[in-house]
């Protein structure tokens, strides 16, 4: 009972991890389709808003990263997995055996 109860809890806190990372790209569209109206009203020559777009955009890549990647690449099995990787990569293949009818 208590594993289930674990796991639901962790289910639970994936889901809300991938909403807060929608949520927060829809944010960072947004401003930036705003940021960008007001650079072109205003034409003052700097484009500042090219930075506020890279260092956020440095950030939604972080959050994405975070959300969807850092469990591939380094989650529980992500140690075993590569070991039977090297493993069957230094292994030397086993010589087929020819049968000669």
């Amino acid at each position: 009972m208590d594993t289930q109860s674990e796991a639901y809890q962790k289910a639970k806190k994936r889901v809300k991890d991938i909403k807060e990372f929608w949520s927060h790209l829809a944010w960072y569209i947004g401003i930036c389709i705003l940021l960008t109206i007001i650079d072109l009203v205003t034409g003052d020559g700097i484009d500042w808003a090219y930075f506020v777009y890279f260092f956020w955009g440095i950030g939604v890549v972080a959050h994405a990263y975070n959300v969807y990647g850092a469990e591939r690449f380094f989650g529980k099995d992500w140690e075993e997995r590569k070991i039977q990787e090297l493993m069957a990569k230094d292994m030397p293949e086993k010589p087929k055996r020819k049968i000669d009818a």
